[in-house]
Protein backbone atom coordinates (compact mmCIF):
# COMPACT_ATOMS: atom_id res chain seq x y z
CA UNK A 1 0.00 0.00 0.00
CA UNK A 2 1.28 3.16 -1.03
CA UNK A 3 1.74 6.12 1.82
CA UNK A 4 -0.15 8.92 0.18
CA UNK A 5 -1.21 12.00 1.44
CA UNK A 6 -3.65 14.56 0.53
CA UNK A 7 -3.96 18.28 1.52
CA UNK A 8 -6.26 20.05 3.66
CA UNK A 9 -8.28 22.48 1.28
CA UNK A 10 -7.23 25.37 3.98
CA UNK A 11 -3.76 24.25 3.73
CA UNK A 12 -3.82 25.15 -0.35
CA UNK A 13 -5.20 28.33 -0.05
CA UNK A 14 -2.52 29.28 3.11
CA UNK A 15 -0.13 28.13 0.29
CA UNK A 16 -1.65 29.81 -2.42
CA UNK A 17 -2.57 33.18 -1.22
CA UNK A 18 -2.85 35.19 -4.25
CA UNK A 19 -5.84 33.16 -5.49
CA UNK A 20 -7.96 34.75 -2.09
CA UNK A 21 -7.26 37.56 -3.76
CA UNK A 22 -9.38 36.60 -7.07
CA UNK A 23 -12.74 36.99 -7.75
CA UNK A 24 -14.56 33.42 -8.15
CA UNK A 25 -17.37 31.78 -9.48
CA UNK A 26 -19.48 29.08 -8.68
CA UNK A 27 -21.15 27.22 -11.21
CA UNK A 28 -24.15 25.01 -10.08
CA UNK A 29 -26.49 22.56 -12.07
CA UNK A 30 -29.72 25.02 -12.31
CA UNK A 31 -31.56 26.12 -15.37
CA UNK A 32 -29.57 29.56 -15.63
CA UNK A 33 -26.24 27.48 -16.50
CA UNK A 34 -27.42 27.21 -20.35
CA UNK A 35 -26.66 30.51 -20.59
CA UNK A 36 -23.01 30.00 -19.09
CA UNK A 37 -21.21 30.12 -22.82
CA UNK A 38 -22.61 34.13 -23.17
CA UNK A 39 -20.06 34.86 -20.84
CA UNK A 40 -16.57 35.87 -20.26
CA UNK A 41 -15.57 33.44 -17.79
CA UNK A 42 -11.20 34.69 -18.12
CA UNK A 43 -11.57 36.91 -15.26
CA UNK A 44 -12.79 34.83 -12.58
CA UNK A 45 -11.39 31.55 -10.90
CA UNK A 46 -14.17 28.86 -11.04
CA UNK A 47 -15.51 26.15 -8.76
CA UNK A 48 -17.91 23.50 -9.86
CA UNK A 49 -20.50 22.03 -8.23
CA UNK A 50 -20.51 18.07 -8.73
CA UNK A 51 -21.60 17.72 -12.75
CA UNK A 52 -21.24 21.08 -13.77
CA UNK A 53 -17.46 20.31 -13.75
CA UNK A 54 -18.82 18.95 -17.57
CA UNK A 55 -19.71 22.18 -18.46
CA UNK A 56 -16.76 24.22 -18.29
CA UNK A 57 -13.08 23.79 -19.30
CA UNK A 58 -11.53 26.91 -16.80
CA UNK A 59 -12.02 24.91 -13.78
CA UNK A 60 -9.69 25.81 -10.76
CA UNK A 61 -11.42 23.48 -8.52
CA UNK A 62 -14.29 20.53 -8.72
CA UNK A 63 -16.02 20.32 -5.43
CA UNK A 64 -18.05 17.11 -4.75
CA UNK A 65 -19.82 15.69 -1.35
CA UNK A 66 -21.00 12.44 -2.85
CA UNK A 67 -19.01 10.01 -3.71
CA UNK A 68 -21.60 8.88 -6.60
CA UNK A 69 -21.39 12.23 -8.54
CA UNK A 70 -17.37 11.86 -8.23
CA UNK A 71 -18.20 8.42 -9.74
CA UNK A 72 -20.71 9.91 -12.50
CA UNK A 73 -18.08 12.29 -13.29
CA UNK A 74 -14.76 10.66 -13.17
CA UNK A 75 -13.96 9.79 -17.04
CA UNK A 76 -13.97 13.65 -17.67
CA UNK A 77 -12.13 13.97 -14.12
CA UNK A 78 -9.42 11.42 -15.67
CA UNK A 79 -9.51 13.42 -19.07
CA UNK A 80 -8.56 16.85 -16.83
CA UNK A 81 -5.14 16.99 -15.05
CA UNK A 82 -5.29 20.86 -14.79
CA UNK A 83 -8.26 20.86 -12.18
CA UNK A 84 -7.81 19.96 -8.23
CA UNK A 85 -10.84 17.88 -6.64
CA UNK A 86 -12.25 19.59 -3.22
CA UNK A 87 -14.37 16.48 -1.31
CA UNK A 88 -15.58 15.70 2.45
CA UNK A 89 -12.98 13.30 4.86
CA UNK A 90 -15.92 11.46 5.01
CA UNK A 91 -17.63 11.78 1.70
CA UNK A 92 -21.56 10.95 1.61
CA UNK A 93 -22.97 7.69 -0.52
CA UNK A 94 -26.68 8.08 -1.62
CA UNK A 95 -26.66 11.44 -0.08
CA UNK A 96 -26.06 10.16 3.19
CA UNK A 97 -23.24 10.63 5.43
CA UNK A 98 -20.33 8.02 4.61
CA UNK A 99 -18.66 5.76 6.96
CA UNK A 100 -15.30 5.16 4.93
CA UNK A 101 -12.47 7.99 4.79
CA UNK A 102 -11.46 8.98 1.90
CA UNK A 103 -7.49 8.35 2.35
CA UNK A 104 -9.32 4.79 2.25
CA UNK A 105 -11.29 4.76 -0.60
CA UNK A 106 -8.15 5.88 -2.82
CA UNK A 107 -7.22 2.72 -2.39
CA UNK A 108 -10.22 1.23 -3.98
CA UNK A 109 -10.97 4.49 -6.58
CA UNK A 110 -8.18 4.38 -9.66
CA UNK A 111 -8.71 8.05 -10.37
CA UNK A 112 -9.30 9.45 -6.67
CA UNK A 113 -5.28 7.81 -6.41
CA UNK A 114 -4.18 9.11 -9.42
CA UNK A 115 -5.30 12.55 -7.60
CA UNK A 116 -3.97 11.78 -4.56
CA UNK A 117 -0.45 11.00 -5.88
CA UNK A 118 -0.64 14.17 -8.60
CA UNK A 119 -1.65 16.28 -5.32
CA UNK A 120 -4.59 17.49 -7.13
CA UNK A 121 -7.05 15.82 -3.85
CA UNK A 122 -8.52 18.20 -1.51
CA UNK A 123 -10.09 17.33 1.85
CA UNK A 124 -12.39 19.35 4.65
CA UNK A 125 -14.21 18.22 7.82
CA UNK A 126 -18.21 17.92 7.23
CA UNK A 127 -20.65 19.07 9.65
CA UNK A 128 -22.02 15.45 8.41
CA UNK A 129 -19.36 13.76 9.89
CA UNK A 130 -18.97 13.43 14.15
CA UNK A 131 -14.99 13.06 13.46
CA UNK A 132 -12.81 15.78 12.91
CA UNK A 133 -8.95 15.39 11.35
CA UNK A 134 -6.68 18.01 12.36
CA UNK A 135 -7.52 21.60 13.48
CA UNK A 136 -9.02 23.08 10.70
CA UNK A 137 -12.38 24.84 10.51
CA UNK A 138 -15.34 22.45 10.13
CA UNK A 139 -17.60 23.15 6.94
CA UNK A 140 -21.35 23.52 7.36
CA UNK A 141 -23.92 22.19 4.60
CA UNK A 142 -27.60 21.11 5.67
CA UNK A 143 -29.04 20.86 2.28
CA UNK A 144 -26.99 21.04 -0.64
CA UNK A 145 -23.72 21.64 -1.68
CA UNK A 146 -23.47 24.65 -2.38
CA UNK A 147 -23.61 25.65 1.17
CA UNK A 148 -20.58 23.93 1.57
CA UNK A 149 -18.51 25.76 -1.25
CA UNK A 150 -19.41 29.19 -0.08
CA UNK A 151 -18.57 28.58 3.56
CA UNK A 152 -15.11 27.49 2.21
CA UNK A 153 -15.04 30.17 -0.07
CA UNK A 154 -15.56 32.56 2.95
CA UNK A 155 -13.37 30.74 5.50
CA UNK A 156 -10.45 31.17 3.33
CA UNK A 157 -10.80 34.57 3.21
CA UNK A 158 -12.25 35.37 -0.55
CA UNK A 159 -14.95 38.28 -0.79
CA UNK A 160 -15.82 38.27 -3.95
CA UNK A 161 -17.65 35.71 -5.43
CA UNK A 162 -20.28 35.51 -8.53
CA UNK A 163 -22.57 32.71 -9.86
CA UNK A 164 -24.45 31.24 -11.93
CA UNK A 165 -27.06 27.85 -11.58
CA UNK A 166 -27.69 28.25 -7.98
CA UNK A 167 -31.17 29.10 -8.89
CA UNK A 168 -33.50 27.16 -6.62
CA UNK A 169 -36.72 25.26 -7.89
CA UNK A 170 -36.67 22.19 -8.82
CA UNK A 171 -35.18 22.05 -12.94
CA UNK A 172 -31.80 21.38 -13.74
CA UNK A 173 -29.72 23.12 -16.75
CA UNK A 174 -30.66 21.29 -20.02
CA UNK A 175 -26.81 20.23 -19.92
CA UNK A 176 -28.06 17.09 -17.30
CA UNK A 177 -31.08 15.93 -18.88
CA UNK A 178 -29.40 12.60 -19.22
CA UNK A 179 -28.38 12.15 -15.43
CA UNK A 180 -31.64 14.15 -14.17
CA UNK A 181 -33.68 11.10 -13.12
CA UNK A 182 -30.54 9.42 -11.49
CA UNK A 183 -29.42 12.53 -9.39
CA UNK A 184 -32.26 15.00 -9.04
CA UNK A 185 -32.91 15.69 -5.41
CA UNK A 186 -32.17 12.72 -4.00
CA UNK A 187 -31.92 14.25 -0.35
CA UNK A 188 -35.38 14.64 -0.16
CA UNK A 189 -35.76 17.83 0.22
CA UNK A 190 -38.55 19.91 -1.58
CA UNK A 191 -36.56 22.14 -3.65
CA UNK A 192 -33.04 23.63 -4.50
CA UNK A 193 -35.06 26.85 -2.76
CA UNK A 194 -34.11 25.35 0.66
CA UNK A 195 -30.34 26.27 -0.12
CA UNK A 196 -31.05 30.01 0.22
CA UNK A 197 -31.60 30.60 3.84
CA UNK A 198 -28.58 28.66 4.62
CA UNK A 199 -26.40 30.99 1.65
CA UNK A 200 -28.41 33.82 3.30
CA UNK A 201 -26.99 33.23 6.63
CA UNK A 202 -23.17 32.92 4.88
CA UNK A 203 -23.34 35.98 3.23
CA UNK A 204 -24.97 38.54 6.05
CA UNK A 205 -22.18 37.30 8.76
CA UNK A 206 -19.25 37.09 6.72
CA UNK A 207 -19.50 40.09 4.63
CA UNK A 208 -19.34 38.92 1.20
CA UNK A 209 -20.01 40.22 -2.28
CA UNK A 210 -22.09 37.90 -3.94
CA UNK A 211 -24.05 38.69 -7.08
CA UNK A 212 -25.20 36.47 -10.03
CA UNK A 213 -22.95 36.28 -13.01
CA UNK A 214 -25.43 38.65 -15.48
CA UNK A 215 -26.13 40.92 -12.73
CA UNK A 216 -23.07 43.91 -12.87
CA UNK A 217 -23.82 44.95 -8.78
CA UNK A 218 -25.86 43.95 -5.69
CA UNK A 219 -29.31 43.93 -5.72
CA UNK A 220 -30.35 47.88 -5.33
CA UNK A 221 -33.44 48.56 -3.00
CA UNK A 222 -34.43 51.81 -2.00
CA UNK A 223 -36.22 52.42 1.21
CA UNK A 224 -38.77 55.83 1.17
CA UNK A 225 -38.69 57.31 4.69
CA UNK A 226 -37.81 60.30 6.72
CA UNK A 227 -35.44 60.02 9.76
CA UNK A 228 -38.70 59.94 11.93
CA UNK A 229 -39.23 56.36 10.34
CA UNK A 230 -35.36 55.14 10.60
CA UNK A 231 -35.91 52.46 12.91
CA UNK A 232 -38.55 50.56 10.88
CA UNK A 233 -36.54 51.18 7.72
CA UNK A 234 -33.61 49.70 9.85
CA UNK A 235 -35.61 46.78 10.54
CA UNK A 236 -36.86 45.98 7.08
CA UNK A 237 -33.16 46.69 5.87
CA UNK A 238 -32.12 43.99 8.37
CA UNK A 239 -35.30 41.66 7.28
CA UNK A 240 -34.42 41.85 3.41
CA UNK A 241 -30.60 40.84 4.28
CA UNK A 242 -31.24 38.02 6.29
CA UNK A 243 -33.40 36.17 3.46
CA UNK A 244 -31.24 37.05 0.34
CA UNK A 245 -28.43 34.90 -0.75
CA UNK A 246 -26.78 37.55 -3.21
CA UNK A 247 -25.91 41.09 -1.70
CA UNK A 248 -28.02 43.44 -1.17
CA UNK A 249 -27.32 47.01 -1.60
CA UNK A 250 -29.98 48.93 0.38
CA UNK A 251 -30.22 52.93 0.84
CA UNK A 252 -32.89 55.10 2.42
CA UNK A 253 -34.24 57.58 0.39
CA UNK A 254 -33.98 60.83 2.70
CA UNK A 255 -30.34 60.68 2.80
CA UNK A 256 -29.94 61.60 -1.27
CA UNK A 257 -28.74 65.07 -1.98
CA UNK A 258 -31.64 65.43 -4.18
CA UNK A 259 -34.23 68.27 -3.13
CA UNK A 260 -37.89 67.71 -3.61
CA UNK A 261 -39.46 70.96 -4.87
CA UNK A 262 -42.26 72.21 -2.84
CA UNK A 263 -45.94 71.21 -4.50
CA UNK A 264 -47.82 74.64 -4.36
CA UNK A 265 -51.35 73.51 -4.77
CA UNK A 266 -52.82 71.99 -1.85
CA UNK A 267 -54.69 68.82 -4.03
CA UNK A 268 -51.65 67.64 -5.31
CA UNK A 269 -50.25 67.81 -1.84
CA UNK A 270 -47.96 64.56 -1.20
CA UNK A 271 -49.73 62.32 1.55
CA UNK A 272 -46.75 61.50 3.29
CA UNK A 273 -43.44 62.92 4.08
CA UNK A 274 -41.93 60.02 1.43
CA UNK A 275 -44.41 59.92 -1.20
CA UNK A 276 -42.57 61.62 -3.57
CA UNK A 277 -39.11 59.84 -2.90
CA UNK A 278 -39.69 57.31 -5.21
CA UNK A 279 -39.62 58.83 -8.10
CA UNK A 280 -35.69 59.81 -7.54
CA UNK A 281 -34.64 56.17 -8.04
CA UNK A 282 -33.89 57.00 -11.88
CA UNK A 283 -32.09 59.98 -11.39
CA UNK A 284 -30.22 58.37 -8.24
CA UNK A 285 -29.08 55.58 -9.89
CA UNK A 286 -27.42 58.13 -12.89
CA UNK A 287 -30.20 56.40 -15.37
CA UNK A 288 -28.84 52.64 -15.16
CA UNK A 289 -29.68 49.50 -14.69
CA UNK A 290 -33.23 48.29 -12.39
CA UNK A 291 -33.75 48.93 -8.29
CA UNK A 292 -36.45 47.94 -6.33
CA UNK A 293 -38.45 50.60 -4.27
CA UNK A 294 -39.96 49.49 -0.55
CA UNK A 295 -42.06 51.84 1.94
CA UNK A 296 -40.07 51.71 4.81
CA UNK A 297 -43.34 50.06 7.11
CA UNK A 298 -42.92 46.80 5.67
CA UNK A 299 -40.99 43.17 6.64
CA UNK A 300 -39.63 40.52 3.97
CA UNK A 301 -39.62 37.01 5.14
CA UNK A 302 -38.52 35.69 1.69
CA UNK A 303 -35.63 35.99 -1.12
CA UNK A 304 -35.93 39.50 -2.99
CA UNK A 305 -34.45 37.75 -5.73
CA UNK A 306 -37.85 36.64 -6.41
CA UNK A 307 -38.92 40.24 -7.10
CA UNK A 308 -35.68 41.24 -9.01
CA UNK A 309 -35.40 37.88 -11.65
CA UNK A 310 -38.68 38.92 -12.94
CA UNK A 311 -38.32 40.19 -16.51
CA UNK A 312 -39.61 43.74 -17.99
CA UNK A 313 -40.85 42.62 -21.45
CA UNK A 314 -42.10 45.64 -22.74
CA UNK A 315 -43.01 47.79 -19.35
CA UNK A 316 -40.67 50.14 -17.57
CA UNK A 317 -41.94 49.51 -13.84
CA UNK A 318 -43.42 46.25 -12.37
CA UNK A 319 -45.84 46.19 -9.45
CA UNK A 320 -47.69 43.59 -7.28
CA UNK A 321 -50.91 41.24 -8.78
CA UNK A 322 -53.85 42.56 -6.96
CA UNK A 323 -56.67 40.07 -6.87
CA UNK A 324 -59.04 42.51 -5.47
CA UNK A 325 -58.67 44.85 -8.41
CA UNK A 326 -57.34 47.96 -7.17
CA UNK A 327 -55.62 50.71 -9.20
CA UNK A 328 -51.69 50.18 -8.74
CA UNK A 329 -50.12 50.14 -5.54
CA UNK A 330 -46.79 51.71 -5.76
CA UNK A 331 -45.41 50.37 -2.16
CA UNK A 332 -43.79 47.48 -3.95
CA UNK A 333 -42.10 48.73 -7.18
CA UNK A 334 -39.31 47.43 -9.34
CA UNK A 335 -37.86 50.04 -11.75
CA UNK A 336 -36.08 49.96 -14.83
CA UNK A 337 -33.82 53.29 -14.43
CA UNK A 338 -32.61 52.87 -17.80
CA UNK A 339 -35.45 53.44 -19.51
CA UNK A 340 -37.51 55.88 -16.89
CA UNK A 341 -36.38 59.60 -17.62
CA UNK A 342 -38.32 60.60 -14.01
CA UNK A 343 -36.91 64.18 -13.20
CA UNK A 344 -38.76 65.51 -9.59
CA UNK A 345 -38.56 69.33 -10.64
CA UNK A 346 -40.40 67.94 -14.01
CA UNK A 347 -42.61 66.56 -12.33
CA UNK A 348 -43.56 68.49 -9.29
CA UNK A 349 -43.67 71.53 -12.20
CA UNK A 350 -46.59 69.55 -13.74
CA UNK A 351 -48.44 68.94 -10.53
CA UNK A 352 -48.30 72.46 -9.67
CA UNK A 353 -48.84 73.91 -12.87
CA UNK A 354 -52.33 71.32 -12.94
CA UNK A 355 -50.81 69.30 -16.10
CA UNK A 356 -50.53 66.39 -13.79
CA UNK A 357 -53.10 65.82 -10.65
CA UNK A 358 -51.83 63.45 -7.25
CA UNK A 359 -54.49 60.86 -8.55
CA UNK A 360 -53.20 60.69 -12.17
CA UNK A 361 -49.32 60.24 -10.65
CA UNK A 362 -49.77 58.06 -7.08
CA UNK A 363 -53.15 55.83 -8.31
CA UNK A 364 -53.20 56.13 -12.21
CA UNK A 365 -49.66 55.83 -12.20
CA UNK A 366 -49.49 57.68 -15.63
CA UNK A 367 -45.90 58.51 -15.80
CA UNK A 368 -44.93 54.51 -16.18
CA UNK A 369 -45.47 51.86 -18.34
CA UNK A 370 -46.29 48.91 -15.44
CA UNK A 371 -47.44 45.88 -15.28
CA UNK A 372 -48.52 43.98 -12.15
CA UNK A 373 -47.09 40.85 -12.14
CA UNK A 374 -45.06 40.93 -9.08
CA UNK A 375 -46.52 37.85 -7.12
CA UNK A 376 -49.29 39.26 -4.61
CA UNK A 377 -47.51 37.60 -1.84
CA UNK A 378 -44.89 40.22 -2.02
CA UNK A 379 -47.48 43.01 -0.12
CA UNK A 380 -49.59 41.15 2.19
CA UNK A 381 -51.10 44.19 3.77
CA UNK A 382 -51.80 43.90 7.11
CA UNK A 383 -52.14 40.09 7.42
CA UNK A 384 -49.43 37.14 7.79
CA UNK A 385 -49.27 33.40 7.13
CA UNK A 386 -46.94 30.70 5.85
CA UNK A 387 -46.74 32.63 2.48
CA UNK A 388 -45.93 35.99 3.35
CA UNK A 389 -43.11 37.63 1.47
CA UNK A 390 -43.61 40.92 2.58
CA UNK A 391 -46.04 42.35 5.16
CA UNK A 392 -47.08 45.71 4.78
CA UNK A 393 -48.22 47.43 8.33
CA UNK A 394 -50.43 50.19 6.40
CA UNK A 395 -52.51 51.10 9.20
CA UNK A 396 -50.41 54.54 10.33
CA UNK A 397 -51.99 54.47 13.72
CA UNK A 398 -51.25 50.87 15.46
CA UNK A 399 -47.92 50.67 13.53
CA UNK A 400 -45.92 48.30 15.87
CA UNK A 401 -43.29 51.42 16.53
CA UNK A 402 -45.56 53.67 17.36
CA UNK A 403 -48.66 51.46 18.75
CA UNK A 404 -49.00 48.70 21.36
CA UNK A 405 -52.30 47.65 19.59
CA UNK A 406 -51.14 46.12 16.60
CA UNK A 407 -52.08 42.06 16.39
CA UNK A 408 -49.00 41.55 14.06
CA UNK A 409 -47.09 43.79 16.11
CA UNK A 410 -44.90 40.36 17.67
CA UNK A 411 -43.84 39.77 13.42
CA UNK A 412 -42.14 43.12 14.14
CA UNK A 413 -40.73 42.70 17.11
CA UNK A 414 -39.16 39.18 16.55
CA UNK A 415 -37.32 40.83 13.56
CA UNK A 416 -36.40 43.24 15.90
CA UNK A 417 -35.23 41.35 18.67
CA UNK A 418 -33.05 39.22 15.88
CA UNK A 419 -31.45 42.28 14.69
CA UNK A 420 -30.43 43.85 18.37
CA UNK A 421 -29.14 40.23 18.78
CA UNK A 422 -26.97 40.26 15.23
CA UNK A 423 -25.66 43.91 15.93
CA UNK A 424 -27.31 45.29 13.64
CA UNK A 425 -29.36 47.43 15.35
CA UNK A 426 -28.21 48.89 19.10
CA UNK A 427 -29.93 49.60 22.15
CA UNK A 428 -28.21 53.09 22.58
CA UNK A 429 -30.47 53.86 18.81
CA UNK A 430 -33.37 53.16 20.33
CA UNK A 431 -32.46 55.25 23.71
CA UNK A 432 -32.21 58.19 20.93
CA UNK A 433 -35.24 56.94 19.19
CA UNK A 434 -37.33 57.22 21.89
CA UNK A 435 -35.65 60.28 23.19
CA UNK A 436 -36.51 62.37 19.68
CA UNK A 437 -40.24 61.30 19.90
CA UNK A 438 -39.86 59.01 16.75
CA UNK A 439 -40.94 55.68 18.52
CA UNK A 440 -43.08 54.49 21.36
CA UNK A 441 -41.47 54.42 24.95
CA UNK A 442 -42.93 50.63 25.68
CA UNK A 443 -40.84 49.30 23.11
CA UNK A 444 -37.57 49.59 24.97
CA UNK A 445 -39.56 47.51 27.97
CA UNK A 446 -39.87 44.90 25.38
CA UNK A 447 -36.92 45.01 24.02
CA UNK A 448 -35.15 44.07 27.82
CA UNK A 449 -37.80 41.83 28.99
CA UNK A 450 -37.96 39.67 25.20
CA UNK A 451 -41.64 40.23 24.94
CA UNK A 452 -42.90 40.16 21.23
CA UNK A 453 -46.56 40.37 21.78
CA UNK A 454 -47.67 44.08 23.22
CA UNK A 455 -50.96 43.03 23.19
CA UNK A 456 -49.95 41.58 26.89
CA UNK A 457 -48.04 44.61 28.14
CA UNK A 458 -49.76 45.63 31.18
CA UNK A 459 -51.43 48.63 32.38
CA UNK A 460 -48.70 50.16 34.06
CA UNK A 461 -46.13 49.52 31.11
CA UNK A 462 -48.86 51.36 28.81
CA UNK A 463 -48.92 54.32 31.08
CA UNK A 464 -44.95 54.66 29.62
CA UNK A 465 -46.96 55.59 25.98
CA UNK A 466 -49.22 58.23 27.93
CA UNK A 467 -47.90 61.23 27.04
CA UNK A 468 -46.27 59.50 23.42
CA UNK A 469 -47.78 61.52 20.19
CA UNK A 470 -47.00 60.06 16.60
CA UNK A 471 -46.91 63.00 14.04
CA UNK A 472 -49.98 61.35 12.13
CA UNK A 473 -53.34 62.88 11.36
CA UNK A 474 -56.27 61.33 13.85
CA UNK A 475 -53.65 59.65 15.32
CA UNK A 476 -54.43 57.76 18.76
CA UNK A 477 -51.94 55.47 20.81
CA UNK A 478 -55.15 52.75 21.34
CA UNK A 479 -54.67 51.07 24.69
CA UNK A 480 -55.83 47.45 24.02
CA UNK A 481 -56.95 46.54 27.18
CA UNK A 482 -60.23 48.68 25.98
CA UNK A 483 -60.88 46.10 23.19
CA UNK A 484 -61.95 42.83 24.33
CA UNK A 485 -61.64 41.37 20.95
CA UNK A 486 -57.77 42.40 21.05
CA UNK A 487 -57.43 41.68 24.33
CA UNK A 488 -58.77 38.25 23.80
CA UNK A 489 -56.39 37.39 20.42
CA UNK A 490 -53.83 38.13 22.56
CA UNK A 491 -54.72 35.44 24.86
CA UNK A 492 -55.22 33.00 22.09
CA UNK A 493 -51.34 34.46 21.19
CA UNK A 494 -49.98 33.65 24.78
CA UNK A 495 -51.64 30.71 24.96
CA UNK A 496 -49.88 29.11 21.72
CA UNK A 497 -46.52 30.93 23.14
CA UNK A 498 -46.92 29.01 25.96
CA UNK A 499 -47.95 25.60 24.78
CA UNK A 500 -45.68 22.69 24.83
CA UNK A 501 -46.21 22.46 20.98
CA UNK A 502 -44.25 26.03 20.89
CA UNK A 503 -41.62 24.62 23.20
CA UNK A 504 -41.14 22.03 20.90
CA UNK A 505 -40.81 24.54 18.43
CA UNK A 506 -38.69 27.03 19.42
CA UNK A 507 -36.33 23.96 20.98
CA UNK A 508 -35.75 22.06 17.55
CA UNK A 509 -35.25 25.56 16.10
CA UNK A 510 -31.90 26.24 18.44
CA UNK A 511 -30.89 22.50 18.11
CA UNK A 512 -30.45 23.02 14.21
CA UNK A 513 -28.92 26.96 14.57
CA UNK A 514 -26.34 25.80 17.29
CA UNK A 515 -25.87 22.92 14.74
CA UNK A 516 -24.84 25.30 11.86
CA UNK A 517 -23.66 28.22 13.52
CA UNK A 518 -19.14 29.28 13.70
Amino acid sequence: MENLEITNVFKFFEDNPKLTQDQWLVLGKGPSLDRVNKYNLTKYKIITLNDSITVCKDVILGHFIDLDAFERCSGEIALRKDIYIVMPWYPHVNSRPGTKKLIDLIETNSILKDLAKEKRLLWYDLMTSEHRTGEFPTIKAVYFSAEAVFDILRKVGIKYIKSIGIDGGVGYSNFFNDIEKDSHLLNKQESFDNQFSKLADIIFKSGITHTQLHDDSAIKVYIGCTVRELLPAKVLKYSIEKHSHVSVDIKFLFESDIVIPKVTRKENLARTPFSFQRFLIPEISNYLGKAIYLDADMLVFKNIIDIWNNDFNDSNVLLCKDKNQRKPQLSVMMLDCSSLKWNIEYIVSQLNNNELTYNQLMHDFAIADYDMKIDESWNSVDKYNHETSLLHYTDMTKQPWLSSANHLGYKWMEVLFDAIDNNSISLDFIHREIDKGHIRPSLLYQINNRISNSLLLTKSILRLDKNFKPILENSKNINPWKSLPRWFLSKVIDKYYNSFLYKIKIRAEKLFKDAYKD
